[in-house]
């Protein structure tokens, strides 16, 4: 149980991390 706990945490970040960078992404293509 706190195993599941502990990889909620380190995912949460790394998830917001990536959809910010694909947002970014986006708006970088759509400029060009």
């Amino acid at each position: 149980m706190k195993q599941n706990y502990m990889k909620h945490i380190l995912i949460q970040p790394i998830l917001k991390e990536a959809l910010s960078f694909m947002e970014t992404l986006a708006l970088k293509q759509r400029t060009q």
